[in-house]
């Protein structure tokens, strides 16, 4: 993901990157995206669809509006 988010970067895009081994963070990606959208000022997010069904629980209850696009990888 490191290597993606470079890409991005360099294309031009906006990018708020946590790396895994960071002591700084909340633990969650729930707990990690909400203080993110208040700091970028975002009411809704649109992500691809988790495959982990206790994830996917937990970002439809988060006080942001969030989308998910399903993943047809395989």
């Amino acid at each position: 993901m490191r290597k993606f988010a470079l890409e991005l970067r360099e294309d031009g895009w906006q990018v708020a990157y946590t790396e895994l081994d960071d002591t700084n963070t909340i633990g969650t990606i729930p707990g990690e995206l909400i203080p993110r959208a208040a700091q970028h000022n975002l009411s809704n997010m649109l992500i691809t669809e988790p495959g982990e069904w206790r994830l996917i629980n937990a970002l439809q209850d988060m006080p942001q509006s969030v989308r998910m696009l399903e993943v047809d990888l395989f």
